[in-house]
């Protein structure tokens, strides 16, 4: 049996790679500093509490600057740069 609410979020090899070069060839992002992209767009809202996982939209947590600044840093002393 196929999940219709999965399949309405699979899309085609190019439409999967729209993101990607929308992100390195788009003139609107420039300066836009960390973005959260899909379907090449921006996410312009945060996923339900409790989602399925197929909504569109970002995390709570893609935005924490302490959990960012933790990782660059953890990231930083695991490959010896200080």
């Amino acid at each position: 049996m196929q999940n219709k609410r999965a399949l309405a979020y699979l899309s085609s090899l190019e439409q999967g790679c729209a993101t990607t070069i929308y992100a390195s060839v788009s003139s609107e992002l420039e300066g836009g500093g960390g973005l959260y992209l899909e379907g090449a767009s921006v996410a312009a809202y945060p996923t339900p509490s409790g989602g399925d996982g197929l909504e569109y939209g970002y995390s709570s947590w893609a935005f924490d600057e302490a959990k960012e600044k933790e990782l660059w840093d953890l990231s930083k002393s695991w490959v010896g740069v200080n």
